[in-house]
């Protein structure tokens, strides 16, 4: 059984891309300004939805409770997803 991914297929090959230029930043001892450039292309491509109305009221009337849990779902996922697919480009 595959696990679903969190990302579209466009998404997944626009993460991939970007993890080849992962090794030079590490090399370089820059990965902080690699992951601060890929985040912001990030967004820039795939821009955070607004809150649902449903997510709101969840988090107890609290939007920008909501929208900050959606940018640290981002810090999280995108590191991570790097890190695990650098192998694969090596």
């Amino acid at each position: 059984m595959t696990q679903k991914s969190w990302t579209t297929p466009e998404q997944a090959e626009w993460l991939k891309a970007h993890c080849k230029n992962f090794a030079e930043a590490e090399a370089n001892n820059s990965t902080k300004a690699f992951y601060d450039e890929i985040y912001v292309s990030w967004l820039k491509a795939w821009p955070n939805p607004e809150p649902t109305a449903a997510e709101v009221e969840a988090a107890g009337g609290q939007e920008q409770a909501v929208k900050k849990k959606l940018v640290w779902q981002d810090n999280m996922r995108l590191p991570t997803f790097v890190l695990w697919h650098r192998h694969l480009l090596s």
